[in-house]
């Protein structure tokens, strides 16, 4: 994924998933996000999966209530 991608989805995820929200924020059309959540999704689907589903759940559970930072989520879910 690209930085770019990759802040999208800090922001995406900020906003718990509200694609409308997210595009306020960045100022762009609904369509305009959907669309880069659509790329976004399609870069995700040639990562490899992971051996332990469970651990990503667990990180992706753990950013979502704020436990962690979006960052620290990435660098964990990239080894």
């Amino acid at each position: 994924m690209t930085p770019q991608q990759l802040t999208f989805v800090g922001l995406l995820v900020k906003h718990r998933g509200n694609i409308q929200r997210l595009a306020a924020e960045l100022n762009v059309a609904y369509n305009t996000a959907r669309n880069h959540l659509d790329e976004i999704v399609a870069a995700l689907a040639y990562l490899p999966e992971y051996e332990d589903d469970s651990q990503r759940s667990l990180i992706l559970e753990q950013l979502s209530e704020g436990k962690i930072r979006f960052e620290d989520a990435l660098d964990l879910l990239s080894r």
